[in-house]
């Protein structure tokens, strides 16, 4: 993010930076936010996942996380109490 080192050089990063959709994904959000204390604002990448082109799946958009309570709901109601600070991505995991 060759942008952000060249404005925080100057003293001049926004608080908000608007993005096309390329920057708009997990990793990047999540490094803006926390190495440079920038929030990006773009469009979400449409889900091109299998399990969004069958009606009969459920894909992400149709879970609910409290992240602060541990736990994810699907869209049958069922709660997920299992969560893993360390998964295999060093990134937090729900199973």
């Amino acid at each position: 993010m060759t942008f952000m080192r060249v404005e925080l050089n100057t003293n001049c990063a926004p608080l908000q930076h608007l993005v096309d959709m390329g920057y708009v994904e997990a990793s990047v959000l999540a490094e803006s936010q926390t190495r440079y204390q920038v929030d990006l604002v773009g469009p979400v990448p449409p889900d091109v996942s299998w399990q969004a082109k069958d009606a009969e799946r459920f894909d992400h958009s149709r879970f609910t996380i409290n992240w602060e309570a541990q736990r994810m709901c699907c869209p049958a109601s069922l709660t997920c109490t299992m969560y893993s600070e360390c998964s295999p991505s060093a990134h937090p995991a729900a199973k």
